[in-house]
C-alpha cells in the first residue's frame, strides 16, 4: 500500500513539472484529422442569343429577320435555365464560351447579371462592379438585378482569358434601317455582347460597338479549386503548375502572355497616336479618360493622354445635367441618364454641339413615350423628330397629349383616300 502510494504521488510530481517546463518531458497527442477543404469544379458558361428568325412582338410570335448584330444575348450555367430555352424557338443556342466557377474561391469576384424588358423583347447584362448594378438598378432605367450569375476572376492567371464586355447603345429605327441593321419601323434597345475571341471582338467593335474597360477573365477548361483554401493565383489547373514553397501545386501565368489591344479600342472611339507613340490624343472626353484608364493601369505604354475637347466647359455640362435630374450612364463619361422631360432635352442640345463632349443620351421619360406610343400603332413621322403618325384615333389621343405636354412637335393621322 505504501508502495502504490508513493508511485501515485511520483506520477503527479511529473504531470507537474511537465506543466511548467514542457521541455523537460516529451508528451504525445493523437493530432485531430484535418477538414477536408470543399472542392469545386468550374461549370461552363452557356451563351444563348435570339433566333434571327424568330421573335414575339406584343406576345405575338413572328417570324422575321433579326439583324446579327442587333440581337440580344443571354448567358447562365444553370442547367434548367439551358434546358428551358433550348425548347423556346426564339432563342438559339450558341455554345460554351468557357467556365466559370458557381461558388466563391479565394481571388474570384462575383459576376453580376441584370435584366429588362425592353420593347417586348427579354435583354440581360452582366458587370463586376456592384456599384454599377446599384446605380442602375436606382435609376428607374428598367434594369432589375437577377443576383449572382457566376465567379470569375478580375485578372489574369493561368488558364485563363479575357471575356470582353462590348456594347452597343440603343438607337432609333431610322438609322439602324439605313445601316442595314433592322427593317423600318422597328426599334431596338441597347446591345450587350460578351466573347472571348478576339476576331469577333474586333466584328463587332467594326460595327460602332464599344469596348468595356472592365477586366474579367474565365477559364478555357473545367478548372479545380478548394472554396475554402485555395486562390486564383493556386488551382490546380491540369499539367500547367509548377512547384510551390508551400508543398502545393502553384500556377504561374503563362509565358509571353498578351495583353489585350487596348489602342483599338481607343481609336474606336476617334483617338491617335503621334508618330512617337508617346501620346494619344482624343476627340471625346469618353476617349480621354478611357486612355488615363488604362494608362494608370499599366496597360498603355505612353507619356500623355490628351483631348481636344473643351475640359473646364465639361465640367459645367456636368453640372448642368446634375441639377436637371441627369447623371452618367453606367458610369459613361459623357453619356447620361435623364430622369426629366428637360433634362434629357438639354442633353440632346448639349448632343448636337458635336463636340465630343455629350455623346449619348438616355432619357426614361422618352422611353416609356415611345413605347406607349407604340403600343396604340403611332410611329415616327420619317426624317422628323418630335412628329408621329399615329392611324387609330386613341393613338392620336395619346400623341395630342404630349404634345400639349410639351413632349411631341406634331401629331398626324394618315390622310384618307
Amino acid at each position: 500500500m505504501k508502495r502504490k502510494t508513493i508511485l501515485t504521488c511520483l506520477a503527479l510530481a511529473l504531470a507537474a513539472l511537465a506543466l511548467t517546463n514542457p521541455k523537460t518531458v516529451a508528451v504525445s497527442v493523437e493530432a485531430s484529422p484535418p477538414v477536408p477543404a470543399e472542392s469545386v469544379t468550374a461549370v461552363p458558361l452557356y451563351w444563348f442569343t435570339e433566333n434571327k428568325k424568330y421573335s414575339v412582338i406584343n406576345n405575338v410570335a413572328a417570324y422575321r429577320d433579326v439583324a446579327e448584330y442587333a440581337a440580344f444575348h443571354f448567358y447562365t450555367i444553370v442547367e434548367d435555365e439551358k434546358a428551358a430555352l433550348q425548347t423556346q424557338p426564339q432563342w438559339s443556342f450558341m455554345g460554351v464560351v468557357g467556365y466559370v466557377f458557381p461558388k466563391q474561391v479565394s481571388g474570384t469576384v462575383p459576376l453580376y447579371r441584370l435584366v429588362k424588358n425592353e420593347y417586348d423583347r427579354v435583354n440581360h447584362f452582366m458587370t463586376i462592379d456592384k456599384g454599377e448594378v446599384d446605380s442602375v438598378v436606382n435609376s428607374d432605367s428598367g434594369w432589375q438585378s437577377e443576383g449572382v450569375c457566376c465567379y470569375v476572376s478580375p485578372k489574369q492567371v493561368a488558364g485563363t482569358t479575357q471575356l470582353y464586355r462590348l456594347y452597343h447603345p440603343e438607337e432609333n429605327n431610322s438609322d439602324d434601317a439605313n445601316k442595314g441593321w433592322i427593317q423600318p419601323t422597328e426599334y431596338w434597345g441597347d446591345v450587350h455582347f460578351y466573347t472571348t475571341d478576339g476576331q469577333t471582338k474586333y466584328m463587332y467593335l467594326h460595327k460602332n460597338f464599344q469596348m468595356s474597360p472592365m477586366s474579367i477573365y474565365i477559364w478555357t477548361q473545367p478548372t479545380v479549386a478548394n472554396v475554402a483554401t485555395t486562390s486564383v493565383a493556386n488551382m490546380i489547373a491540369g499539367s500547367s503548375t509548377s512547384s510551390g514553397s508551400n508543398g502545393g501545386s502553384a500556377i504561374k501565368a503563362p509565358a509571353g502572355a498578351t495583353q489585350p489591344n487596348v489602342q483599338q479600342q481607343l481609336f474606336s472611339l476617334g483617338c491617335s497616336q503621334n508618330p512617337g507613340k508617346k501620346q494619344i490624343t482624343c476627340p471625346t472626353i469618353q476617349g480621354y479618360e478611357l486612355c488615363n484608364y488604362y494608362k494608370k493601369k499599366g496597360e498603355l505604354s505612353v507619356t500623355y493622354c490628351v483631348t481636344t475637347a473643351d475640359q473646364f466647359k465639361y465640367a459645367n455640362i456636368e453640372n448642368d445635367l446634375t441639377a436637371q435630374g441627369c447623371s452618367n450612364f453606367l458610369g459613361r463619361a459623357g453619356e447620361y441618364l435623364c430622369q426629366t422631360w428637360k433634362g434629357a432635352q438639354t442633353c440632346e442640345d448639349y448632343l448636337k454641339k458635336k463636340d465630343g463632349l455629350v455623346t449619348r443620351c438616355v432619357s426614361v421619360k422618352q422611353a416609356e413615350m415611345d413605347q406607349d406610343l407604340k403600343k396604340h400603332g403611332c410611329t415616327p413621322f420619317p426624317g422628323r423628330e418630335g412628329d408621329y403618325i399615329c392611324p387609330t384615333a386613341v393613338g392620336f389621343k395619346t400623341c395630342e397629349n404630349y404634345r400639349i405636354d410639351g413632349r411631341l412637335k406634331i401629331c398626324r393621322q394618315p390622310t384618307k383616300k
